[in-house]
């Protein structure tokens, strides 16, 4: 491909910068100090199986009337070096029987048609072994989500359900011959059979789901009447036995969307939870727009730099103009004390009047820079974040998707941009977050509310954070002008044990839906270069509408 036509401009000045210019210019001076460490589980993705529309999730990713992957999408899901997925859905976790997703004995393979789920169908053919025994090949964790909708919607009596959702666990994690709870099936055994003796040591189990979809009379935010509390809890706490009793070694996920349940958690349950779940996503449907929460706009007044400052604009900005966790929902479920696992976030978002305007729609690489945004307030939060699932690791439908595929494998599988940029930080990034000062960077005003997306005075135009481990540094920085290529000037002073060589990597693309690349397709590219440099000042240009990082390497 020509250089012309990668819409990628690196140009890397090596220079020791008089005091003067340097002050005309944005810098970033990286220090040593280290704000917090960051768990390498906040880039983690969401196996699901969708069920939804058109979309299937992973089971679209089978190649037509088999059980088995298709041709190149396990190169891909390897390549974005996934430390955890979740697995088998949100939703559909609490509409499925668990055993519907494994061999039983004298069952034909039939059509499973999830329960309260009339819009699709989807099969068994992509079930817990599958999924179990492709983290294993990538050496990714798990976490299962329980079906904990047939307790607290009183489908089953609560004792029965948990001890269902606890059979589950066995299923997974006990040995074949282990001492199982009273009346409860030989499910190891039936794992064997099914052709995996050994068990499957999934670490994380999350039970709810979302719990606010289970009533109308449950809200994410504000109080929560007392009889539902209590019934919820005392759900919750039936399942927490249950699934102890079977594996006291596995650590349990609560759900933590709704203020009402949150703030009690620690109070009722204590050490017997381990994370508090919280959902990220942005903008979500768009249905109206409006100019500072008061006079509304069409989606035609606005040009297509005004739709890209709102949509890189997320998930929440700060007093600096920069990317962080600060929804409502978030403070909620950090007060309990928990760490926060973000079972499901990404860049989210449609125009809910279904109308696909070729001018308009928005494009796929905008929603890949808004999620380096995610990814950036997931690496200021690691104090607290310590997993994040992005949401939807395979499908063939939604712009949500990941590893896009086709159902009739008639075109290969390949990477869509939110999944380039989750790979993208999960193979660059430090274990430490280190304190940098940033200064001259310009902002922008972003004076329109889009659903999630929120107006704000100042967005910056930069926005850079550094991490390192012991042997890499790496400093992460995101370009959200539309038009301009913006110099950044990089101060490492403090950092005389680097090498002097370095690799750039950069996420760029074009503002329209139309693929860069055809052959593998991509609607936005990542390219990576060899750079030499001396001294410890440097200038880097980053190309508009992008994301950059710059890789060193710290000497002995």
């Amino acid at each position: 491909m020509k250089k012309a036509f990668r819409l990628i401009y690196i140009l890397l000045v090596v220079s020791v910068l008089g005091s003067c210019q340097a002050d005309k210019g944005i810098r970033v001076t990286v220090k040593k100090d280290v704000v917090t460490e960051i768990d390498s589980r906040i880039f983690g993705q969401f196996l699901e199986r969708a069920n939804k529309g058109a979309e299937k999730g992973i089971e679209a990713a089978l190649e037509p009337g088999t059980h088995q992957l298709q041709e190149g999408f396990f190169p891909l899901i390897e390549a974005m070096h996934i430390p955890i997925m979740r697995f088998p859905g949100g939703g559909d976790a609490e509409r499925t029987d668990w055993t519907e997703l494994i061999d039983l004995p004298g069952r034909a393979e039939r059509p499973l048609f999830i329960k309260d789920n009339k819009i699709d169908t989807v099969t068994q053919k992509f079930g817990y072994d599958k999924a179990l025994r492709l983290a294993e090949q990538i050496g990714s964790e798990m976490i299962i989500a329980v079906n904990f909708a047939d307790a607290f919607k009183k489908k089953k009596s609560i004792e029965e359900a948990a001890n269902h959702a606890a059979g589950l666990v066995a299923y997974c994690n006990l040995p074949v011959g282990a001492d199982l709870p009273a009346g409860m099936r030989d499910w190891p055994s039936l794992r064997a059979k099914n052709g995996h003796p050994e068990p499957y040591h999934v670490k994380y189990i999350q039970i709810a789901n979302e719990p606010f979809t289970f009533s109308k009379a449950i809200k994410r935010t504000g109080p929560i009447d007392e009889a539902i509390k209590a019934h919820y809890f005392k759900c919750l706490g039936v399942y927490i036995d249950a699934i102890k009793a079977v594996d006291p070694t596995v650590q349990i996920i609560a759900d933590g969307n709704c203020e009402g349940f949150t703030l009690s958690l620690a109070d009722r349950f204590g050490t017997g939870i381990d994370y508090v779940a919280y959902h990220a996503y942005s903008p979500v449907g768009i249905r109206k727009i409006k100019r500072w929460d008061k006079e509304e706009v069409s989606r035609d007044s606005l040009t297509e730099e005004e739709l890209w400052n709102a949509w890189v604009s997320v998930p929440e900005i700060d007093e600096n103009g920069l990317s962080v966790l600060n929804h409502p929902v978030y403070q909620n479920a950090l007060k309990p004390g928990y760490p926060i696992a973000i079972t499901e976030w990404n860049w989210n978002g449609w125009w809910s009047d279904g109308v696909v305007d070729a001018q308009r729609k928005g494009s796929l690489h905008a929603k890949g820079v808004g999620a380096a945004g995610f990814i950036h307030a997931m690496v200021r939060s690691a104090d607290k974040a310590k997993i994040g699932i992005q949401s939807l690791l395979a499908g063939s439908n939604w712009d949500i998707t990941g590893i896009r595929v086709s159902p009739t494998a008639k075109e290969a599988p390949f990477l869509m941009p939110t999944a380039q940029i989750a790979g993208l930080y999960a193979q660059h990034h430090g274990n430490k977050l280190l304190e940098i000062e940033v200064e001259n960077v310009p902002v922008f005003e972003q004076p329109y509310r889009m659903s999630r997306i929120n107006p704000y005075d100042s967005v910056a135009y930069v926005d850079a954070l550094a991490t390192a481990s012991e042997e890499k540094l790496f400093v992460h920085m995101i370009n959200r002008h539309y038009r301009e290529d913006l110099p950044i000037r990089i101060d490492l002073s403090m950092w005389n044990e680097l090498t002097d060589e370095a690799v750039l990597h950069t996420f760029s693309g074009s503002n329209t839906d139309d693929p860069i690349s055809v052959s593998p397709k991509r609607y936005s590219l990542i390219t990576s270069e060899n750079i030499s440099f001396q001294g410890r000042k440097l200038e880097v240009f980053l190309p508009k509408r992008s994301v950059s990082i710059l890789e060193f390497s710290i000497g002995s």
